[in-house]
């Protein structure tokens, strides 16, 4: 069942509530995201959401259900929204843009080494 959670420090989660027994004191959320309003003269108003675990080998996170102000389950459209959001997620490949970033830092590596090597042996004019 989809459920927006409102937490007492303000954030607004929804996902995918999985397991929830009156005994557990936590709800397991899968697929989180975080919902914001925006309200940007520019852009004019909307909902953004970012993914939680954009960057996790997990698909679901644990909240304690103490720090849950309420929950409601969301209206239409937002829940199609938000199923349209999960499916665009499972399609994309964070990793990507790590292993770029990674590849980046391993070529300033490479120039590095490469250029202490020559200043030491004497072949580089910078002082």
């Amino acid at each position: 069942m989809i459920k927006v959670l409102h937490l007492i420090n303000g954030e607004v989660l929804i996902g995918k509530i999985k397991n929830d027994t009156d005994r557990s004191a936590t709800h397991t959320i899968e697929q989180p995201f975080m919902m914001d309003i925006v309200d940007d003269s520019d852009e004019g108003s909307g909902i953004r959401m970012d993914y939680l675990l954009a960057f996790s080998k997990d698909n679901c996170v644990h909240i304690k259900k103490n720090v849950v102000l309420y929950s409601y389950n969301p209206s239409n459209r937002l829940e199609e929204y938000y199923g349209r959001l999960v499916e665009f997620t499972a399609k994309r490949e964070n990793d990507v843009m790590l292993k770029q970033t990674l590849e980046g830092m391993d070529e300033m590596d490479r120039k590095m080494k490469s250029f202490l090597t020559q200043r030491l042996v004497g072949k580089s004019t910078v002082n």
